[in-house]
């Protein structure tokens, strides 16, 4: 009896513990899109306001560290914006967030469908894949100005593109070790 109390109790504190990091990273990620490195939000999507989204979050693999996938949508879910963040850890063992891809949504005869990724057909049909996914949850809606500032370390394509890449803090795959700065 008491053994089977204690795995009720150890059971409930990972799961609570899990849904703090998803909220934890959701937060982080908001931050980065629309204080620190946007906004990436067209304000069509947020007339009013406030912000509809939805999430997926996907475990690291070999190849990337944990993606968390965001749709902003208008109000019928029709139409919106998606951002692809990869979450990872600084050296420093800060959390890093980086916006990895984005994209259109649009209605295609009844499915949701993506435009103007980065990356190729792989690409393409690796995010349209979860469009279902995300389409179908009911989206969160937020105030934008009650949207929390956070810690985290954020990094865009605007980074790379702009010729900061000495500027920006080093992220690391904690799985694999792979470093976003070149070894010199």
């Amino acid at each position: 009896m008491k053994l089977t109390l204690l795995a009720i109790i150890c059971l409930a504190f990972v799961s609570a513990t899990a849904q703090e990091a998803v909220e934890r990273e959701k937060a982080e990620a908001l931050d980065c899109a629309f204080h620190r490195k946007g906004p990436w939000i067209d304000s069509s999507l947020r007339p009013d306001g406030k912000v509809r989204f939805t999430y997926l979050l996907e475990p690291a693999t070999d190849e990337n560290p944990r993606t968390l996938y965001v749709a902003f949508w208008n109000a019928t879910q029709t139409e919106g914006r998606l951002l692809e963040f990869h979450l990872s850890k600084t050296p420093e063992l800060k959390d890093a967030v980086a916006i990895a891809n984005e994209g259109s949504i649009w209605d295609n005869k009844g499915q949701p469908d993506i435009r103007d990724l980065q990356g190729g057909l792989y690409v393409y049909q690796h995010v349209k894949d979860r469009l279902p996914k995300l389409k179908e949850q009911q989206a969160t809606v937020l105030p934008i100005d009650q949207m929390r500032k956070t810690s985290a370390v954020c990094s865009s394509p605007l980074d790379y593109f702009k010729g900061k890449d000495d500027q920006k803090s080093e992220i690391v795959n904690p799985k694999t070790g792979a470093s976003n700065k070149p070894k010199p």
